[in-house]
């Protein structure tokens, strides 16, 4: 009985040692669960704000003449032709110089307003992405630059 009794104690013992493993591999798991989740929250809070910069940006982002037919691979009286047919609307600047807003540019390439022989829309569209890239990477080493 003695034995009996002993092999039960030890069994018993070795349940209660794998239920208290068990519950701490739950906690463990729990505790990794509900760091993962306050990252992906993080991360979710990151592309919101970029997503919001990123339509301020278009709200604000101006393109100059030269910048317009250099991204876009097309020549000055193309850009003129587009402005004197009013396909996209421009402002002088203080000292005289047109600017484009590059929402109404990307829009007019959109809508088929204006396009170029020799480059697809989503071609056109692609290039225009870039500029934008290339201005927001630029403006974010400028602003490091500043707080060196």
């Amino acid at each position: 009985m003695a034995a009996a009794d002993k092999s039960a104690s030890v069994s018993k013992q070795e349940h209660s040692d794998r239920r208290d493993e068990i519950d701490s591999g739950k906690e463990a798991a729990m505790d990794a669960y509900k760091k993962l989740l306050s990252k992906l929250e993080g991360i979710e809070q990151h592309i919101k704000r970029t997503s919001n910069l990123f339509s301020e940006i278009d709200d604000i982002l101006e393109m100059t003449t030269r910048e317009v037919i250099e991204t876009l691979g097309t020549s000055e009286s193309t850009v003129y032709r587009w402005r004197n047919d009013k396909l996209v609307p421009f402002r002088y600047d203080e000292s005289g110089r047109v600017r484009f807003l590059f929402k109404d540019i990307y829009l007019a390439i959109k809508c088929s307003r204006i396009s170029l022989h020799s480059t697809n829309k989503k071609d056109l569209l692609i290039k225009l992405a870039e500029f934008k890239d290339d201005f927001v990477r630029n403006s974010f080493l400028e602003s490091l630059d500043e707080n060196d």
